[in-house]
């Protein structure tokens, strides 16, 4: 009976372990997925940046090509 009770006990612990090694996995996978989509977040917001600093710097561009199109017309 007491070796009955004790194998039962530790495939009991072992099957508990399992689980707890299972939940863990599941958490960790979780983790991973978040971590990617605030990486990717991260990385639009970035990006994001980019294109309002070129959008600030598109009209300055296109008046100093505007002027330099005008002195090369006059200059002809």
């Amino acid at each position: 009976m007491k070796a009955a009770l004790r194998e039962a006990k530790q495939r009991f612990d072992e099957a508990d372990k399992a689980r707890k090694q299972k939940a863990k996995q599941d958490d960790l996978k979780k983790e991973l997925a978040w971590a990617h989509v605030k990486s990717k977040q991260d990385e639009l917001e970035k990006k994001e940046s980019e294109v309002a600093v070129l959008r600030d710097k598109g009209p300055k561009i296109q008046a100093a090509i505007d002027t330099h199109k005008v002195r090369l017309y006059i200059g002809s």
